[in-house]
C-alpha cells in the first residue's frame, strides 16, 4: 500500500512538471526557462525537480518515453499483428498530441524523439512484422535509418495541418515502405 502511494506521488509530480514546463515552453523560448520558473508553476520544490530530472530535456525525454512505452502496451494489449493498424495508431498518437508536438518542434526540441525512436521502432516492429530481412548485426542501421524518415513524415503532417486522416498517414507510410523496398532490389 506504501509502495503504491510513493508511486501514485511519484506520477503525479512528474506530470505536473511535465505540464508545467510544456505550459512554459507554449509562451517562451527554451533557453529562457528555469527550473525555479518551471517547479514554481508545477507548486512543487527544487528538489523534486532534481529527484526525477537532472536537465529540462529530461522533462521532454521521458514524455516521449511514455507515450512510446504506453504506444508499445497499446499493442500488445490490443494484440496488433497488422502493420497498417499499428501505424494508424502511430499517427493517431501524433494527432492526439499535435499541440506538444508543434511546442516540441517550434523550440528546436524535436530531435529528442530520435533519441529513443529507433529503440521503441525495434520493439513495435519485432511485435508488428517479425524482423524485416536484414542481418541481426545490421539491424541497428535498418531502424535508425527507418525511425529518421518515419519521424520527419510524421513532423511534416504535424506541420500540414494533418490534412490526412491517420489511416491515410498509415497508406502513405506503407506506399513509402514498399516503393522503397522496390527500390533497392
Amino acid at each position: 500500500m506504501k509502495n503504491s502511494k510513493k508511486l501514485g506521488q511519484t506520477i503525479y509530480l512528474k506530470e505536473c512538471l511535465r505540464d508545467s514546463y510544456f505550459t512554459l515552453l507554449d509562451d517562451k523560448h527554451v533557453d529562457s526557462i528555469s527550473v525555479s520558473e518551471i517547479v514554481k508553476l508545477a507548486g512543487v520544490s527544487r528538489m523534486s525537480f532534481y529527484r526525477y530530472y537532472q536537465t529540462k530535456e529530461d522533462i521532454v525525454k521521458q514524455y516521449i518515453n511514455d507515450s512510446f512505452n504506453d504506444f508499445i502496451g497499446t499493442i500488445r494489449e490490443d494484440q496488433i499483428k497488422d502493420p497498417q493498424v499499428a501505424a494508424t495508431v502511430f499517427f493517431s498518437y501524433f494527432r492526439t498530441n499535435k499541440l506538444r508536438i508543434k511546442v516540441l518542434i517550434k523550440q528546436g526540441l524535436f530531435h529528442l524523439f530520435f533519441d529513443s525512436f529507433s529503440n521503441f521502432l525495434l520493439e513495435s516492429n519485432l511485435i508488428i512484422d517479425s524482423h524485416p530481412d536484414i542481418a541481426d548485426e545490421n539491424l541497428k542501421y535498418y531502424y535508425e535509418y527507418a525511425s529518421g524518415g518515419i519521424l520527419n513524415l510524421a513532423k511534416g503532417w504535424v506541420l500540414g495541418e494533418m490534412n490526412e486522416s491517420d489511416e491515410e498517414m498509415a497508406a502513405v507510410l506503407r506506399k513509402i515502405k514498399v516503393a522503397q523496398g522496390d527500390k533497392y532490389q
